[in-house]
């Protein structure tokens, strides 16, 4: 417990530490990043199974398109003029045959009988209208708000969404995670290369050992950034690593032999 006192209020006693174990600094490292792990699982499934923005946003591309595209949707059947919406990182294609996959961002391919869906790096997935239960509707309908093809259409479009929601989350995950993982290891970094400026004898090992106990400041900064989602304050957690290695090395003698 004082260790844990130390690490986050006392940064001129971090300096006692310099010649732990490694386990120990790995238990303290691993604790902290599961901590923040938890927290972004967590956030992940407020994702939702679908984008409301998305679904509204192919909506509105259809109502607003001058010309009166002649795609139906008859007996779980899609049939007409091939028609793309592309966005960022979003490429949604119907009764289209050949077309780019993004990489990067999702695609979801209409096709005559099932969509296919394509996002990141995961394979495809489809999903067929049969097991929708939607009742017919045409692109004319939902240009002119007629017979609820926009709900109709919505339906549709939503569940085609669920079939990727998993993927979309476990993405969520490695994306922020990865992400902080980054940002940790530039924090050590920085630590490390500031306090050979402040204090150059001290020993790499040990000197490794003190800027991993100070650049700890940072993860634990992310948790409270993270629970109490302002972002900004992510930069701030950048910072603070450095002024802890600044006050430890500092405190540090050097008597030479």
């Amino acid at each position: 417990m004082r260790k844990l006192i130390n690490i986050i209020c006392h940064p001129s006693q971090i300096v006692l530490y310099f010649n732990d174990k490694v386990y120990k600094i790995i238990f303290w490292l691993l604790s902290f990043l599961i901590i923040i792990v938890g927290i972004i699982v967590a956030y992940s499934f407020k994702i939702g199974d679908y984008d409301y923005t998305l679904t509204d946003g192919v909506i509105n591309t259809i109502t607003l398109k001058e010309e009166v595209l002649d795609i139906k949707y008859n007996d779980s059947k899609l049939t007409g003029t091939s028609y793309a919406i592309k966005g960022d990182g979003v490429y949604i294609y119907f009764c289209k045959s050949d077309f780019v996959h993004n990489d990067y961002g999702l695609v979801m391919n209409f096709k005559e009988d099932h969509v296919d869906i394509y996002y990141r790096l995961f394979s495809k997935v489809s999903f067929n209208y049969s097991d929708s239960g939607v009742a017919n509707f045409s692109f004319e309908d939902i240009k002119y708000n007629r017979n609820s093809a926009r709900i109709y259409f919505e339906s549709l479009f939503n569940q085609a969404q669920t079939k990727i929601a998993k993927e979309k989350q476990l993405m969520f995950v490695l994306d922020n995670g990865l992400n902080l993982l980054m940002m940790y290891a530039l924090a050590l970094g920085f630590s490390i290369v500031f306090s050979l400026f402040i204090n150059p004898l001290i020993k790499f090992p040990h000197r490794l050992r003190i800027c991993v106990y100070d650049s700890l400041i940072y993860l634990i900064f992310m948790i409270f950034v993270l629970m109490i989602q302002v972002s900004w304050l992510q930069y701030v957690a950048l910072v603070l690593p450095l002024i802890y290695t600044n006050i430890s090395f500092r405190k540090i003698v050097v008597i030479k032999r």
